[in-house]
């Protein structure tokens, strides 16, 4: 059985791991490794705990950059018009 898996870069370093092909696999961390090294056994558990048989899986990864997450201004600047930015003053 071959289960597809993202494994997509978090701003802050870490990485999130989910899957379309097995609910409730969703994995995330700032170790990187510890987490990827944590899919096939998470996977297994799963697919154990639903009765299936889990001894012959293989993980396929897609492996996804995030987009560097962009302040309120910048959305607003980007043109997005649901984004407003702070232009009381007021400091916060």
């Amino acid at each position: 059985m071959i289960i597809n898996v993202t494994i997509e870069d978090r701003p802050d370093g870490g990485v999130s791991v989910y899957s379309g092909d097995l609910a409730g696999l969703v994995l995330s961390g700032r170790n990187r490794i510890a987490i990827i090294k944590a899919i096939e056994p998470a996977a297994r558990a799963i697919l154990e705990h639903k009765g299936l048989d889990a001894s012959n899986i293989r993980i396929d990864a897609t492996f996804v950059k995030s987009a560097p997450r962009m302040t309120a201004a910048q959305n607003f600047a980007e043109g997005d018009p649901s984004v407003k930015p702070d232009c009381s003053g007021a400091d916060t």
